[in-house]
Parts: structure tokens; C-alpha cells; sequence
């Protein structure tokens, strides 16, 4: 005789896969531009024009200047130029914050998305130094947090591996494509004469490079305990 049995009860999973502080995380960015869509014109300008990376604010000379240009590589990171700009940022986000968040607690994933905008800041400010053009947008942290989300991913915990080896595939394979196709796009911003500029293509390698070497020291507690090896 077959038995049928009815499916297990599942109301008491979530809904979703991934805890609060992703998409709360991702829907930060959403919710600034979303201000910022209401806002007055004249603020609008203003929050752009005070809060943009712009790599000749360092050579002003002037303190006030020099000071907003350093706070200005983290808070680039936070506004974006229209609905679809922080639409695929956010959809970065979503996609690389749940292993970081798993494996390094929220405050973590958020030092480590700053310090990977900062990393992406510095590295455009370098090679685009006195350039006037505005650089916005969080995509930057979110190449990092990709990388360390790769490396968490990769790891063979059978081996007590805290992180996978940055040469193994698919973290070495997905860095040098995500290398090689910021490149191109830069070759193609400086043999076409700008025709890239809109694209922060030296902050998105300068990020992921960050999140890539930095995914071993931000694994939450700093010093993780080695998974127990397996025969």
C-alpha cells in the first residue's frame, strides 16, 4: 500500500534567505537617492557638488578644501547619479553583503565596504590627479565586498580554510576578468577621450583589490578558530 504523506509545514521559515541587515544595508542607498529626489534643486546641486570625489580638490591649497577632499573618499560612495546607477549598485550589494555578513557580522561588512570606497577613491584620485570631473557611486565597495564574498565562498572548510587562496579558481578567474574588463573600459576612456569618463573603472579594480586581500582579517572576530581537518 502507498502511503501519501503531505509536505512538511513550512511557515516557520523566512521568507527570505538572507538576515535584515543586507537588503536594510542595500536599501540605505536607495533611500538617499530617493531623498535626494525630493529634495530642492538647489540642495540637490549642493549635496553633489559638497559630497563627489573630485581628484583637483587636493591640490587647492586651501585646508577646508583639503579636508572635504579626504571625507570626499567616503562619501562619494553614497549617492549615485540616477535610478539606474543605484539600482545595479544596490543589486552588487544584495549580491555580495550575504556571505560577508554571514562570515564577518554587519559592522564588519560596513568597515569593510568603507575602507574598500576609500581604497577605490585613493586609486582613482592617484591616476586621475587634478582632474576636475565628480566620480559618485558605491560600486566601488561593492567590488570589494565581491571579492571577500568570493573567497568566503571558494574555501574548503574540510581544510580548515579561513578563506580560499586568492590563486584558486573561481576567485583568480573572476579577478582577472573583473580586472581585465575595467581595464579596457579605462583604455577606451583614454584613447577615446573621455568617451568612459562617466565609469569609475581605476576605483572598481582599487576596491575589489582591497576586499580581495583584506577578506582574511575582517572574518568576524579577527582571529577565527581553524575548522577541524577531515581525513
Amino acid at each position: 500500500m502507498t502511503h501519501i504523506f503531505p509536505p512538511p509545514d513550512r511557515s516557520s521559515e523566512p521568507l527570505f534567505l538572507v538576515p535584515w541587515q543586507v537588503p536594510a544595508f542595500a536599501g540605505l542607498f536607495v533611500a538617499i537617492h530617493l531623498a535626494l529626489q525630493f529634495a530642492p534643486p538647489a540642495y540637490q546641486g549642493w549635496v553633489y557638488a559638497t559630497f563627489a570625489l573630485v581628484p583637483a580638490r587636493f591640490l587647492t591649497g586651501d585646508a577646508g578644501l583639503t579636508a572635504l577632499a579626504a571625507a570626499n573618499l567616503l562619501t562619494y560612495g553614497f549617492i549615485h547619479f540616477n535610478w539606474m546607477h543605484v539600482l545595479v549598485n544596490v543589486a552588487l550589494l544584495m549580491a555580495a553583503s550575504g556571505p560577508v555578513n554571514r562570515n564577518c557580522g554587519p559592522v564588519r561588512m560596513v568597515v569593510l565596504f568603507a575602507v574598500c570606497t576609500i581604497a577605490g577613491g585613493i586609486c582613482h584620485v592617484l591616476v586621475y590627479w587634478g582632474g576636475n570631473g565628480p566620480v559618485i557611486g558605491a560600486s566601488a565597495g561593492a567590488a570589494g565586498l565581491i571579492a571577500a564574498a568570493m573567497r568566503y565562498r571558494s574555501r574548503q572548510l574540510s581544510r580548515g580554510e579561513i578563506v580560499a587562496p586568492i590563486m584558486r579558481p573561481p576567485v583568480w578567474t573572476f579577478t582577472l576578468f573583473w580586472i581585465g574588463i575595467n581595464l579596457a573600459l579605462f583604455l577606451w576612456d583614454v584613447l577615446g577621450g573621455g568617451a568612459m569618463s562617466g565609469y569609475a573603472t581605476i576605483a572598481h579594480i582599487g576596491g575589489y583589490l582591497a576586499g580581495l586581500f583584506l577578506a582574511p582579517v575582517m572574518v568576524r572576530g579577527a582571529r577565527p578558530k581553524t575548522w577541524p581537518r577531515q581525513a
